[in-house]
């Protein structure tokens, strides 16, 4: 096909000229105008950034004038000196309050652009603040242990001269940036203003002359373009007459180039006039759901009465929506009946053609089955629902974690819920660090990173690990790395298995396999340690028997022996003498009726039959009971009390005539074995043991116990070498003592002073118990 012939249709010079003159006076406007509004811009800039620094220091002053009201005198230290005046918690309080508030307003400090000198008196003066934070809890720490506001004063000071000091020296930097931006930007103002009124008639001059200009050469080349389009004209005939024989063949051959596709294609095309409602579908349409070419004709109904009852009421939504807005997209997959009663998936896509008035005439689409696609899908969300089902009830814990985001968990089964304790829904989308300590959680990354980057499995037998409830359990762990298509790291597979109670089974059989001999000498030492034990407490109830026959038959010898002398004193002798033998008798026989008590208490502890009634009392009263009972042995060894408590609440639920008896027993020990004009130390605190409670301790200045007496010194039938040598006692008091404080769910024991001659002997009474 020839080209349109141009040659001789040329443009005068003249015009070609103008045109020229033209463009370039529209470049000079178009650069005045991009100097104006760059001005003006400038101007806006520097007014603007003058406003904005002016709200900055105002906003920054009142910033610091917050901050010295709630660290100054009208706050945290006029707070501090309250409490130090009047002692009371709230003025505590109120002061740690005022530094909470005072760290917000230094924070929005941080938000706003600072030089770096202010920045450094800003961390100063954050320091500052948790200087007076770390004070003002160590206040609170010394005031819970009981101590005075004087001793508080003396050993914490609290001023606010430094941080007055750090903000003085942020006025006076905001003061300076102040200044400088003066100083630099007042100068660009005054500029900019002299260019703004310079350009402006300049600006007017050119406008004119370049409107002037266009207009003059427009005209001119006007003229000589009506010339060049007559010419063109009568060639562009020519050449539209050759293009459309030539689009008409090309036509023909598109036409058929469809057939063909269409006839080699797997998909169905339909199309649907929406004037005639006339719908053609194509052969391949047909075969797709099994009907020949004459089966089926070009009806909507044809189309519509095979759509499943399920699927109907959506898909023509979906084409309703589709025809009232083009721009909604037409792609829907339903169901459709076959020839054979079967139904196919289909997905469709359409979309609608509109006239050049807009009006909705055409509405084109495909067919395509995708029943295949869908029953695969079927089976692969059966596949998965199967692994998941095995994963959640295999008897080991599962997890994985995305490589591509962080090593975080998308994969927790049930059993690592139970091993670790953690629920599913806390663990996904976090990391080890998030779930654990940062060093532990560093450790696991580690071995992450370097299973992922060796690219093959690693077997850990034996790792320990701890679980959210802070236990240590040891796993047997495999670590597998997963890769893309594009061999990439994608997810990291572990499988863990609790073999703590395996590996302790494991280990003590090793240890038996291997320590067989050992074990049976060890067992041997023990049948003789047994036997000796045997021997022992036989003798030491063979020693008690004889020492108890003893202090029975004392006091008893005594009663008679007095007896004797009062009934001969009736004939002879003053009434003051016949008084004291009686007075003789009725002692002997008080301490008779005490050995007596103590045997049938410790008779009644060994058959259970003793009730225990839990009240709630003051233990402190309890301590002062006891010490006023034995107040005449204490003034008789000239032996002083020194009672320290270290409880906030003394009142707890306990037995208070059994818990009496206790205290009395072991200050009377303590009595017994203190050398005169020395103290014995009552300790009253929160226990440190296991058990949760009061713990009661008495220390002496004896000669303390012999260590190899501090684990039986409790049991029935033994009593300890310290009062086999003079102390006196019958060994029953510290067994009773052990049964009461047992019977209350506590513990007692004995130990010796580190430091010094002396023995303690302490007890725990549980808090909590239920009353009675």
């Amino acid at each position: 096909m020839g080209k349109l012939d141009t040659e001789g249709f040329e443009i005068d010079r003249f015009q070609l000229l103008g045109n020229t003159v033209a463009v370039s006076l529209l470049i000079v406007l178009i650069l005045f105008t991009v100097i104006f509004s760059e001005s003006h811009v400038s101007l806006g800039k520097v007014l603007n950034l003058s406003e904005v620094l002016q709200s900055r220091i105002y906003h920054n002053q009142q910033v610091a004038s917050n901050l010295r009201r709630h660290l100054g005198y009208g706050g945290m230290i006029h707070n501090f000196k309250n409490f130090l005046l009047r002692g009371e918690k709230k003025y505590l309080d109120q002061a740690i309050n005022n530094i909470e508030l005072a760290k917000k307003d230094l924070n929005k400090f941080k938000n706003l652009d600072f030089s770096s000198e202010a920045i450094m008196e800003m961390i100063n003066l954050e320091k500052v603040i948790q200087q007076y934070e770390k004070k003002l809890n160590e206040v609170r720490r010394l005031r819970l242990q009981g101590l005075s506001l004087q001793a508080i004063d003396k050993k914490v000071v609290v001023n606010d001269l430094p941080a007055i000091q750090a903000l003085e020296k942020i006025d006076i930097i905001l003061n300076d940036e102040r200044q400088t931006f003066s100083q630099k930007y007042d100068g660009q103002l005054r500029a900019i203003r002299g260019i703004f009124y310079v350009v402006l008639p300049v600006l007017f001059i050119v406008i004119f002359a370049s409107v002037f200009f266009v207009v003059w050469f427009t005209r001119k080349s006007i003229l000589a373009s009506k010339i060049y389009s007559e010419k063109y004209l009568k060639e562009s005939n020519t050449y539209l007459q050759s293009e459309v024989a030539k689009q008409t063949k090309e036509l023909k051959t598109l036409n058929e180039r469809f057939e063909l596709a269409l006839t080699g294609t797997k998909d169905g095309i339909w199309d649907w006039d929406l004037i005639t409602n006339q719908v053609y579908f194509s052969s391949q349409y047909k075969k797709m759901l099994g009907y020949e070419d004459e089966e089926f004709t070009n009806d909507p109904s044809e189309w519509e009465k095979r759509i499943h009852p399920e699927d109907l009421e959506m898909v023509n939504q979906e084409v309703s929506r589709h025809l009232e807005d083009s721009t909604y997209p037409y792609e829907v997959i339903f169901r459709m009946m076959h020839k054979d009663g079967s139904y196919r998936y289909i997905l469709t896509r359409g979309n609608a053609i509109r006239d050049d008035q807009g009006r909705l005439h055409r509405f084109v689409g495909g067919h395509t089955d995708i029943t295949p696609l869908k029953e695969a899908e079927k089976t692969i969300q059966e596949q998965k629902e199967l692994m998941n089902l095995i994963i959640e009830n295999l008897p080991v814990g599962i997890f994985a974690k995305d490589v591509t985001n962080n090593y975080r968990y998308v994969m927790w089964n049930k059993m690592l819920e139970s091993i670790f304790g953690a629920r599913r829904e806390d663990v996904l989308g976090q990391d080890d660090r998030d779930l654990f300590s940062k060093k532990f959680g560093k450790e696991v990354r580690q071995i992450d990173k370097s299973v992922m980057k060796m690219g093959k499995k690693l077997d850990i037998p034996h790792e320990e690990l701890i679980t959210w409830k802070s236990e240590n359990l040891v796993a047997h762990t495999i670590k597998i790395p997963i890769y893309d298509e594009n061999k990439k790291p994608r997810l990291l597979l572990g499988i863990v298995e609790d073999i703590t109670e395996k590996k302790g089974l494991i280990e003590e059989l090793e240890s038996h396999r291997n320590n067989l001999d050992e074990l049976l000498r060890k067992r041997s030492a023990e049948l003789v340690l047994a036997k000796e034990e045997a021997e022992k407490a036989s003798r030491s109830k063979s020693e008690f028997l004889a020492n108890m026959s003893h202090e029975l038959r004392t006091p008893m010898h005594a009663i008679i022996n007095f007896n004797q002398m009062a009934q001969m004193a009736l004939e002879r002798e003053s009434y003051d003498k016949i008084t004291k033998c009686f007075t003789r008798i009725d002692a002997s026989a008080k301490r008779l009726l005490n050995l007596l008590n103590d045997l049938l208490d410790l008779s009644k502890y060994e058959a259970g039959k003793t009730e225990v009634i839990l009240v709630k009392e003051n233990i402190l009263s309890c301590v002062e009971q006891s010490i006023d009972e034995l107040r005449s042995l204490l003034e008789e060894k000239r032996l002083t009390v020194d009672v320290v408590t270290k409880i906030e609440n003394p009142e707890l639920a306990f037995d208070r005539v059994r818990v009496v008896q206790v205290i009395i027993n072991i200050l009377s020990n303590a009595i017994k074995v203190s050398p005169p004009n020395k103290v014995i130390k009552i300790e009253i605190k929160n226990s440190t043991k296991k058990i949760k409670g009061v713990e009661i301790s008495v220390s002496d200045q004896g000669p303390g116990i012999p260590e190899g007496e501090l684990e039986t010194i409790f049991d029935k039938f033994v009593q300890s070498t310290q009062t086999n040598t003079g102390a006196g006692g019958t060994g029953l008091g510290l067994a009773i003592c052990k049964e009461i404080i047992e019977s209350h769910q506590g513990v007692i024991y004995a130990k010796n002073k580190a430091k010094g001659a002396g023995a303690v002997f302490s007890f725990v009474l549980p808090i909590g118990l239920d009353e009675k």
